[in-house]
């Protein structure tokens, strides 16, 4: 789980919006704009966008492997070994 943290002292919530979208994959967009005049706090707010994002993509990036890993190739058996008999067919 991750989570955004910022000093009420020196940043502020300017506004949020959120967009839905509509059908059975409907997909809900927020959208936060943060307002500072400290670049400390503009530093560390950017760190952990940039950490919630690298999390995600190692996520997906994972998911990604382990679905290529369950597909196997499929193998045709081995080719008979031409065995010959030394034994001298007259010798009976």
């Amino acid at each position: 789980m991750s989570f955004i943290h910022w000093d009420p002292e020196t940043t502020l919530l300017k506004k949020y919006s959120s967009n839905t979208t509509s059908g059975p994959r409907g997909k809900t967009v927020i959208r936060i704009e943060i307002e500072t005049s400290d670049s400390y706090a503009l530093a560390s707010l950017l760190e952990s966008l940039g950490g919630i994002e690298q999390d995600q993509r190692k996520a997906k990036e994972k998911a990604k492997a382990t679905a290529k890993k369950g597909r196997g190739f499929l193998a045709l058996p081995a080719p008979q070994l031409k065995l010959t008999d030394s034994r001298d067919p007259f010798d009976a």
